[in-house]
């Protein structure tokens, strides 16, 4: 478990975004970090993925040619 304490703009921001959305502020820090962490995940999945790309392991094709493949 960890606390956060915020400056009084801050936790009165988030305290109106809550009550905008519907939610406790603490679940919306919740959502927003889960959020974070999805988003910081899928990055380094990019970045593994063009890693590959660059170094030849892995191939592109061009959505032309997978229009035309798939009749899209």
């Amino acid at each position: 478990m960890h606390t956060i304490q915020f400056d009084a703009p801050t936790e009165a921001a988030l305290t109106q975004l809550a009550a905008i959305a519907g939610k406790e502020p603490d679940q919306l820090i919740k959502d927003v970090v889960s959020h974070y962490l999805e988003e910081q995940a899928d990055i380094a999945e990019a970045e593994e993925t063009l890693a590959r790309i660059d170094s030849g392991k892995e191939s592109t094709f061009p959505w032309e040619a997978v229009k035309a493949e798939y009749g899209l």
